[in-house]
């Protein structure tokens, strides 16, 4: 056995000075102690050399990792990320007097379970190192015992990325460029969806990916400093993983010196998407020639307890695409509604599985060769686009005929540009027709031969430019004339002439709730960007309704074209909306739901049992591999309990517990790993629920923290008590009520201690007409519940 002293790196920030000497002091007296030999990046020889490679040089050479978190400056967290990926043993210290960095360091919650030495003074630093001496346990690395434990066989065969908080022009344009270049090869990190990712979950990503792209958000933007804090914790990772990374950065967003060298600048999204496609091509061709060779074997093990085993993929659908559609898909009533064309509206609540049905829908409808099927997801931008020039118009009438054009105009041309490619069209060698329609088309490429996207825009322009010089706002003539519909007419009568009577047209439009997010806000003008937002989107329903019926009808010069168009809506946006239209009732609409417990625990076992080549018996899944019960309740129906019924929530939890019970070493799923899996669930969960907050003026974050260490069971009085704490004024009291019951946040009281949480909003007046009337039975005031998704995270007292 070796007995040289252990050498070990010190990373902190040169910014703070009150720390900087305390460190520095400790460094010389642990020296002087001959246990270990520390050296600070002060010490390092960076003359000539790029910075980051010298440091890292350091890194490598040393066996521990010591670094001073206090303030999260970003050049520690590279290089703590750096030290994670080479295997070092890392022992971190933070200055919690400093309550803005204690508090930092809570909100960035992905080393939340990382300990650290609590100091203020070098005394502190020297005790706290001799108290629990990281050389003691050397080999007990965050790699060893919580990355690589996780990574699986074979890798993702994907790019990771690391999205900017907000969407900005070069965001937006980024995201498109990489779902059309590695369609189902992308793994995103969206801080908008959440930022409650583990380090675990970031590490496996990180090592078995094929490159990672981070766009970090400027840093004068709000909630950019922990964003930032993150990212660069992470680009370390990849970057001592010696996986492809590229890093960009908004405008003059001065990058930490260590990593300077490694950081693309961009002013321009065009100057971005440069960056991204140099970097990116050489990643693309690898992605295509690994491909075959990518696909993970199906287990052929023995049925037994290793937990490594169990893989139940992603939770969000779209970093799932091949699984679902190929193995693990599981069908409801709303996706035969859709197969069957009875309905064309499908809501459901975030994390319900839209997304999954328009993939699962699109891979279907597309197998009969005599389906035409067009994918459409608006990008925000273009939505917000049309919600100013709408604006302008005065007449509802007017607002009406030209949101109705414009989705006409958008749909009738993506049908044609979806047939344009005759190497993908099923038909014959070419006919006379088809000649005569491809002529048309061809004759009129600059309107209807661009993407979606383009056409949005180049539609946007042209409404933008008929109002600026039009002197009648009310007139329809501008909309038409912006709208082309002369060659529209003509496309509908070419496009019949085309297509036979037994080809089925299927749109199926997703994406729409992006454009809704950050609508919401205090000003009078974000009052009216919802209502524009509110009329465009109602305006698509209406004709989604409607164009199918139009499209049948057939004359003299135009033939029958059998439409099945399909929208996905967020079930809060649609009842949103409807609130605000005119005839309601119009519409049909099927709603994704998942009351059926078994229907959802499918979900799980479905994944489990296509992890192997046989066809176990699913049962095995929570005989072996869980403990029998979590608090005296079968594991799987405390599993169940315990989250808001979507298919996202029990992948999410599931796959928590398993990764906890994988980094604590156990045999199977204990009652503890359940309860530590519950913790991070509630956690995401709250954000979860934040995005479906479509109320304006009630800052609903605020409002769900106010009832951290709250009873479970309020009675209204203490609900109000608790809401006067964050500011809700009397007027809003009942309305924020409302909106806590619709986010199944709250569950009044129906019945003797019965609680009823409701998914529609007709449930959810049912259920307070019940609630008032069984508290006036009882002359009591009423009760609700918090449901118990969220308890664990505002660690509720259970009654």
């Amino acid at each position: 056995m070796s007995n040289a002293i252990p050498k070990a790196f010190f990373a902190y920030p040169s910014s703070h000075p009150t720390l900087r000497e305390p460190i520095q002091d400790a460094v010389q007296e642990l020296n002087a102690g001959k246990r270990i030999n520390i050296k600070t990046w002060e010490k390092c020889s960076i003359g000539g050399k790029f910075v980051i490679d010298t440091i890292c040089t350091a890194i490598n050479e040393a066996t521990l990792f010591f670094a001073d978190l206090t303030g999260l400056n970003t050049n520690v967290m590279f290089e703590l990320g750096y030290a994670i990926a080479r295997d070092k043993r890392i022992w971190l210290i933070l200055d919690e007097t400093y309550t803005d960095s204690k508090k930092m360091f809570d909100q960035l919650k992905v080393l939340t379970t990382v300990g650290y030495i609590p100091c203020c003074n070098s005394s502190d630093i020297v005790s706290g190192f001799y108290a629990n001496p990281p050389i003691m346990d050397i080999g007990n690395t965050i790699y060893r015992t919580a990355i690589e434990p996780n990574l699986r066989p074979g890798g993702y065969q994907s790019i990771f990325y690391l999205k900017s908080q907000y969407e900005n022009q070069a965001a937006m344009r980024m995201s498109q460029l990489l779902e059309e270049k590695l369609p189902n090869k992308i793994i995103v990190d969206d801080p908008r969806e959440s930022t409650v990712q583990t380090l675990t979950w970031y590490g496996s990503r990180v090592f078995d990916c094929k490159g990672l792209v981070c766009h970090f958000t400027n840093p004068d933007r709000k909630g950019a400093y922990l964003q930032t804090a993150r990212h660069a914790l992470v680009c370390g990772m990849a970057h001592g993983s010696g996986i492809p990374l590229l890093m960009l950065a908004e405008g003059d967003f001065l990058s930490p010196i260590d990593y300077r060298d490694y950081l693309k600048h961009y002013n321009t999204a065009r100057d971005a998407l440069e960056h991204l496609e140099e970097w990116s091509s050489p990643i693309e061709e690898s992605l295509k020639i690994n491909q075959q060779s990518s696909v993970i074997p199906r287990s052929t093990a023995r049925l037994e307890t290793d937990l490594k085993s169990l893989r139940f993929g992603e939770y969000i659908a779209e970093y799932e695409a091949e699984g679902l559609i190929g193995d693990y898909f599981i069908q409801t009533a709303a996706y035969d509604d859709a197969v069957a064309g009875n309905h064309t509206v499908f809501v459901g609540r975030k994390g319900s599985g839209k997304t999954a049905n328009l993939m699962k829908l699109e891979d279907e409808l597309s197998r009969p060769k005599r389906n035409i099927v067009c994918v459409i997801k608006p990008q925000p931008y273009q939505m917000q686009g049309i919600v100013d020039v709408l604006k302008r118009y005065q007449h509802r009438n007017v607002k009406g005929y030209t949101i109705e054009s414009l989705w006409k105009f958008l749909l009738l041309t993506e049908i044609a540009n979806t047939l344009g490619n005759l190497e993908n069209h099923p038909s014959e060698p070419m006919s006379d027709i088809a000649q005569i329609l491809f002529n048309f088309v061809e004759k009129n490429k600059e309107i209807i031969r661009t993407d979606f996207s383009t056409r949005l825009e180049l539609c946007t322009q042209s409404l933008e430019e008929a109002t600026t010089e039009s002197n009648d706002k009310n007139s329809y003539l501008p909309v038409s004339e912006a709208l082309h519909s002369g060659i529209l007419k003509q496309l509908r009568v070419e496009l019949g002439n085309f297509l036979s009577s037994e080809q089925q047209v299927v749109i199926l439009v997703d994406n729409l709730d992006k454009a809704w997010e950050g609508q919401n806000g205090h000003t009078r003008e974000k009052q009216k960007d919802i209502e524009a937002l509110s009329e465009i989107l109602w305006g698509l329903l209406e004709v989604a309704r409607q164009l199918p019926m139009e499209l049948q009808k057939q004359d003299s010069r135009r033939k029958s074209i059998q439409l099945n168009l399909i929208i996905f809506l967020r079930s809060d946006i649609f009842y949103r909306i409807r609130k605000s239209a005119r005839e309601p009732d119009k519409i049909p609409y099927s709603l994704i739901k998942w009351d059926d417990t078994e229907l959802l625990c499918n979900i799980i076992e479905e994944r489990f049992i296509s992890s192997f080549e046989t066809t176990p018996d699913p049962a095995i899944l929570w005989q072996q591999y869980f403990c029998p019960s979590v608090n005296g309740i079968p594991t799987r129906d405390y599993i169940i309990s315990s989250i808001l019924k979507r298919p996202r929530d029990i992948i999410y939890l599931v796959n928590a517990a398993v990764t906890t019970a994988i980094n604590r070493r156990h045999t199977r799923i204990e009652e503890e790993d359940v309860i530590e899996a519950e913790k991070m669930y509630s956690q995401y969960v709250l954000e979860s629920v934040n995005v479906e907050n479509t109320s304006p003026g009630i800052d609903i974050e605020n409002v769900l923290s106010a009832f951290f260490g709250m009873p479970a069971v309020l009675t209204k009085n203490e609900i109000l008590e608790t809401l006067k704490l964050v500011e809700i004024s009397d007027r809003m009291m009942e309305p924020t009520i409302d909106i806590l019951r619709d986010l199944t946040f709250l569950g009044p009281e129906t019945e003797e201690n019965q609680f009823a949480f409701s998914e529609t909003p007709e449930e959810s007046r049912k259920n307070k007409i019940l609630a008032w009337r069984f508290a006036s039975t009882k002359g009591q005031t009423e009760r609700f519940q918090i449901h118990k998704a969220f308890r664990a995270f505002l660690e509720t007292k259970e009654v």
